[in-house]
C-alpha cells in the first residue's frame, strides 16, 4: 500500500528539477543533491513504516487522520480513501473517544510524550480491539502545534488472556475460599502468605497469628518432628525437579488457639513457574480427627473382641469369604483336632463339615439376607474320624468382608430328637404347616397390610384355612378378595391342589354350564373335542367364584346339586360326575338383598355363607397406603427415586374411592408420566346406604344373622394377645377346638368332619394339646 503522500507530487517536482537543469549552477546542484536526499531518507523511512506490525499515526488537531501506514488500515478494516481524513472519534465509541481526548489534551497542553496509554476501538465490521500506543506532538518550523503522532499496537489476545487471567484466579480463590479442606500457601522461609479460610475456622488462628506464632505452639513436639523429617528428606530431591512429584502425606497432631487438639493429613506440593523452579509451597490438610477417634475406638474394640473370641466357651472360627480360616480359637483346635498353624490360612472351613451335609449349609449359607446370621446343623469332622453333631451359627463381620463361626455340641440332642421324630413325623408336619402363613408382620402370602382392620382379616383366614367350610368374602371392588381367598387356599391342607378362579360377571348365562361342567364332543355346534370344566379342574382344591351374585336362577340349582354332593353332568354327557372342591365366593353386593329380590336362591345363599368375612376399603385403612404405596412403585420401578414430600402427602390424604386398583395406576401414571394425576379415577364418593359395614369385629354384612357365623370368643383373643406368632396359632386352634367338640357332644366323628379334617387329624391335635373329656 502506499502512504497518503502522492506519488503525482514527487513526479511534479522531479520533471521542475528537469526543466532547470539547462539553468543550473553550482547552488542549484547543491539544492538538487539534497532534495534527492531527502526523498530518499523518506522512501526510506516509508518503507520501514509499511513493514512494521504495528500501526503508525499522525492525526490534525482536530482529530482527523492525514498520515498512516498499512498496518492502521489492517486494524481499522479501512481502506486508504476511508480511513485518510476520518476522525478518531468515529474508530471508538463515546467512552473511548474521551480516553484519547484526554490524552491528546495532556500531549497539548505538556507538549510531553504519552506512553503507553490503552483505549478500546470499533473496526469497521463491527469488532472491537483493546489498543496500547503512545501520542506526541507534531510542531510546524515555527514551532506551532499543528497535530499529533504515535505508534499504537493490537493488545486484545493479551487483554482476553489477562481477563481469563483473572477469571480462572477468582475461580481458584473462590474454590480454596470455600473448601472443607485447609489450604495454605508459604515461602521457602516458611511465611505465610496465604491460609483459607477453612484454616481459621478450624485452628482458630488467622494469618497474622499464624506467622508470629512459634511452630512448637501450635504442633505438638512430635508432630513437629514428623514435619521437619518430611523437609528434611523429600523437599531437597524434588524442589529442583519438575518431573518429581512432592507426593507423601502425614498425618500431624495440632494444638488449636481454643486448647482442642485435632489431626490433620497435610500433604505439599510446589508452585513452580514458568521455567520449572519451585517459587513457593502449597500445602492441602484435611480434618482426620473422627477417623483417628475411630481407629482408637476399633483398635481397642479388636482387641476386647480378641479376647472375647479366644476366651469363649464355644469353638469359633474367622474366615474369608472364599472360606479360607483366618484364625480360630483353642475351643475349636480341641473340637477338630488340628493345631492352629495347621488350620489358620492354610485349611478351609469346608474341611471340616462331612460331606453329607456340605451341600445343603452352602445352600442355607447361600440364602442368607444381608448380614443376618444363619444357623444350620450339621456334622463335624474330628482329626481321628469321629463325627459329631453341632449347630453351626454363621454371621458376617461388617465392613471386614469375613464371617464368624461358633460351634455349639449337641449330638446328645440330636439323639432325643431322632427319637422323638419318630413318633411325631405327623406332628411336626402339621406344625410347620402352621407357623408358615406370616413370613413378616406387614405380609400375609401376598396381602400387604398392617393396619388393625388387616390384622384381624389375617386371623379370619387362619380361621378359615384350618377348615373345609365355604367361605364368602365381601368388600367393595378393588379391595384384594382374590388375595385373600388365594391366601385361605395357600394355608390350607388344599394348598397342594388347584386354585381355579371364574369370573361369574364375565360368563354369558348361555355358557354357563358348559363352563362350569365341561363337555363333550359334538354336544353342541364348534364343540370339536372334549372339555372339563371349572369343577374338574378344582377337584381336590378350590373353586374361587368372583362376583357370584352374577350367577343366574337355573345355573344355582344345577351348582347346587354339584355342591351338596349329587354330583354334574358333562353337556352332552350322561355320565354323572362328583368333585371334591371348596367353594370361596366374593360379592360386593348385599347376598341378603339379592334373596329378598328373588335374584338369589335362598338355598344357595345359605351354602356358600358359612364363613363369611369383610374387607375394608382403602380408605379405613389408610395406615396401610406407605406399604402399598412402596410395594407398587418397587413393582413398577425398582430403582425409583425417593417420593417428595408434598406427592406423599396427596396420596396419604386422597380419599381412594377406587381402592388399591386406583392407587396402582395413579402410581403407574405418575412413574410414567412423572406427576400426580387423579384424572383418571372416579371422584364420587360411594352411597353411604350401599356402604358394606362391620360391627363389632365381627365380619359379616348389615342385615346377615349373626347366629349363622362361628368365632372364636374374644377373651380368647386378648388372652393370647401378647404371644409369640406360633404359640398365639397354637392357642387359638386349640380353642376352636375345644369349641366344636363341645359343639358336638365330644363325638370325634361329627367334629372331624365339622372342622373338616379326618378323625386321625383329630386324635393327632388332641393328643397335642391335651384335650380329653372331664
Amino acid at each position: 500500500m502506499r502512504l497518503c503522500i502522492r506519488k503525482a507530487n514527487m513526479k511534479k517536482k522531479n520533471n521542475t528539477v528537469q526543466k532547470n537543469k539547462s539553468k543550473s549552477h553550482p547552488t542549484a546542484s547543491r539544492r538538487k543533491s539534497a532534495i534527492t536526499t531527502h526523498f530518499k531518507k523518506e522512501e526510506k523511512y516509508r518503507t520501514v513504516l509499511e513493514n512494521i506490525e504495528d500501526s503508525y499515526y499522525e492525526i490534525d488537531l482536530a482529530g482527523n487522520f492525514k498520515f498512516f501506514n498499512s498496518a492502521l488500515c489492517r486494524l481499522s478494516g479501512c481502506s486508504e480513501e476511508e480511513l485518510m481524513g476520518m476522525n478518531y472519534r468515529q474508530y471508538t465509541d463515546k467512552k473511548n473517544s474521551k480516553i484519547l481526548f484526554k490524552i491528546f489534551t495532556g500531549v497539548y497542553k505538556t507538549a510531553k510524550p504519552f506512553q503507553e496509554a490503552q483505549w478500546q476501538v470499533i473496526r469497521k465490521d463491527g469488532a472491537k480491539r483493546y489498543l496500547e500506543g503512545s501520542a506526541s506532538l507534531i510542531k510546524d518550523s515555527s514551532g506551532r502545534p499543528v497535530g499529533f503522532r504515535g505508534i499504537v499496537h493490537d493488545i486484545t489476545g493479551r487483554k482476553s488472556a489477562e481477563k481469563l487471567l483473572r477469571q480462572r484466579e477468582a475461580q481458584y480463590r473462590f474454590l480454596a475460599d470455600h473448601m472443607k479442606d485447609q489450604i495454605w500457601l508459604m515461602d521457602f522461609n516458611f511465611k505465610l502468605f496465604y491460609v483459607s479460610p477453612s484454616v481459621e475456622k478450624l485452628w482458630g488462628y488467622t494469618l497474622e497469628e499464624l506467622n508470629t506464632i512459634a511452630w512448637d505452639n501450635a504442633l505438638l513436639p512430635e508432630t513437629l518432628e514428623k514435619v521437619m523429617v518430611l523437609v528434611a528428606q523429600v523437599t531437597p530431591v524434588t524442589m529442583d525437579s519438575p518431573d518429581k512429584l512432592l507426593d507423601r502425606s502425614v498425618e500431624i497432631e495440632i494444638r488449636c488457639k481454643d486448647g482442642r487438639r485435632v489431626w490433620e493429613e497435610i500433604r505439599c506440593s510446589f508452585i513452580r513457574d514458568e521455567s520449572g523452579k519451585a517459587v513457593s509451597i502449597l500445602g492441602v490438610g484435611r480434618d482426620v480427627t473422627e477417623r483417628k477417634q475411630m481407629e482408637i475406638s476399633l483398635k481397642k474394640s479388636e482387641e476386647r473382641y480378641r479376647s472375647v473370641f479366644e476366651n469363649s466357651g464355644l469353638p469359633m472360627m474367622i474366615m474369608e469369604d472364599s472360606l479360607l480360616v483366618f484364625m480360630v480359637n483353642d475351643r475349636f483346635v480341641e473340637m477338630s483336632g488340628y493345631g492352629k498353624k495347621e488350620i489358620e490360612d492354610r485349611m478351609k472351613f469346608t474341611d471340616f463339615i462331612t460331606s453329607g451335609d456340605l451341600n445343603e449349609l452352602m445352600q442355607c449359607f447361600s440364602r442368607r439376607k444381608g448380614d443376618q446370621p444363619v444357623e444350620y446343623e450339621c456334622r463335624i469332622a474330628h482329626r481321628n474320624g469321629n463325627k459329631f453333631d453341632v449347630l453351626t451359627r454363621i454371621g458376617r463381620i461388617p465392613e471386614a468382608g469375613q464371617f464368624i463361626a461358633s460351634f455349639t455340641d449337641i449330638t446328645a440332642r440330636k439323639q432325643v430328637e431322632l427319637a422323638l421324630l419318630e413318633n411325631q413325623e405327623h406332628l411336626q408336619k402339621e406344625n410347620i404347616r402352621l407357623r408358615s402363613s406370616i413370613r413378616e408382620r406387614y405380609r400375609f402370602c401376598d396381602i400387604i397390610g398392617k393396619s388393625g382392620v388387616m390384622q384381624d382379616v389375617y386371623e379370619f383366614i387362619l380361621q378359615a384355612a384350618a377348615t373345609q367350610a365355604n367361605v364368602i368374602i365381601y368388600g367393595e371392588s378393588g379391595t384384594g378378595k382374590e388375595l385373600v381367598a388365594k391366601a385361605i387356599h395357600e394355608t390350607g391342607d388344599r394348598s397342594k391342589k388347584n386354585f381355579v378362579t371364574v369370573h361369574c360377571g364375565a360368563i354369558p348365562e348361555t355358557l354357563m354350564e358348559s363352563e362350569f361342567f365341561g363337555y363333550k364332543k359334538g354336544s353342541f355346534t364348534g364343540a370339536n373335542m372334549d372339555r372339563t370344566g371349572y369343577l374338574d379342574e378344582a377337584d381336590g382344591g378350590t373353586l374361587f367364584l368372583d362376583e357370584v351374585g352374577e350367577i343366574g336362577l337355573n345355573m344355582q340349582v344345577k351348582l347346587l346339586r354339584a355342591i351338596a354332593g349329587d354330583g354334574y353332568t358333562p353337556v352332552g354327557g350322561n355320565i354323572v360326575k362328583h368333585a371334591d372342591i371348596r367353594i370361596i365366593a366374593a360379592t360386593n353386593r348385599n347376598l341378603r338383598d339379592l334373596v329378598k329380590q328373588g335374584v338369589m336362591r335362598e338355598d344357595f345363599f345359605y351354602r356358600i355363607h358359612i364363613l363369611p368375612t369383610y374387607l375394608p376399603p382403602l380408605r379405613d385403612r389408610k395406615d396401610d397406603l406407605p406399604l402399598l404405596i412402596d410395594h407398587f412403585l418397587d413393582l413398577y420401578d425398582r430403582n425409583h427415586p425417593p417420593l417428595p414430600g408434598h406427592i406423599a402427602e396427596a396420596l396419604l390424604n386422597y380419599d381412594w374411592p377406587g381402592n388399591i386398583r386406583e392407587l396402582q395406576n395413579v402410581l403407574h401414571r405418575y412413574l410414567t408420566l412423572n406427576r400426580l394425576d387423579f384424572a383418571g379415577a372416579p371422584q364420587a364418593k360411594p352411597d353411604p346406604a350401599e356402604k358394606i359395614t362391620r360391627n363389632n369385629k365381627k365380619p359379616f354384612m348389615t342385615g346377615f344373622p349373626s347366629d349363622k357365623i362361628h368365632f372364636v370368643p374374644e377373651q380368647s383373643l386378648e388372652d393370647h394377645g401378647n404371644m409369640l406368632l406360633e404359640d398365639k396359632l397354637n392357642a387359638l386352634e386349640r380353642d376352636h377346638i375345644l369349641t366344636i367338640l363341645a359343639e358336638n357332644n365330644w363325638h370325634r366323628a361329627r367334629t372331624a368332619s365339622a372342622l373338616g379334617i379326618n378323625r386321625k387329624t383329630l386324635f393327632v391335635k388332641m393328643q397335642k394339646f391335651g384335650l380329653t373329656k372331664t
